[in-house]
Order: structure tokens, then C-alpha cells, then sequence
């Protein structure tokens, strides 16, 4: 017969309070002051520079190509189109 390998030792810290859901089950609700959706309220919390800016400090670039993008985030307009010539 062949027998069944153990199964591996975990290491876990998650305490069984961590594991346990504490939401309504509905996707939760929001405060009556609160309006739109989430989408909405991400957007005005953070611009796309702000996105970009954070994405491309996240690349592995030299200090020069990182400028360089810096530069070409800063020349977008509102709506994220490079309208500066080039």
C-alpha cells in the first residue's frame, strides 16, 4: 500500500479573530454624507499624475530616464493627453 505524504507544516500567525469576516454580507454601506461610487471617490483623492508619478518611481530607471518621465507626466493635461509639443 502506498501511503499518503504528511501534509506540510504550516507557519502561519493568522489567529482564527484575523480569519473572520465582520462585514454586513452585502458589500457594506456607506454613511448618508457619503455619495457616488468608489470610483469617484478614488479619483478625487488622487490625480493620474499622482498614479504615474507613483508607477514610474516604481520602475527600475536610471535617474535621467526617471526625469525624463517626470517631466513627460508633468505635461499632461487634465484629461491625460501629452498636448505640449514635443
Amino acid at each position: 500500500p502506498r501511503e499518503e505524504p504528511a501534509p506540510a507544516e504550516r507557519d502561519d500567525d493568522w489567529s482564527q479573530d484575523e480569519l473572520q469576516w465582520t462585514g454586513s454580507g452585502s458589500g457594506g454601506s456607506f454613511d448618508d454624507d457619503e455619495s457616488g461610487d468608489a470610483a469617484e471617490r478614488v479619483a478625487e483623492s488622487e490625480t493620474l499624475a499622482d498614479h504615474l508619478l507613483w508607477q514610474l518611481h516604481l520602475s527600475p530607471l536610471s535617474p535621467r530616464d526617471r526625469q525624463i518621465g517626470a517631466l513627460l507626466i508633468d505635461a499632461l493635461d487634465e484629461d491625460g493627453y501629452l498636448r505640449e509639443p514635443l
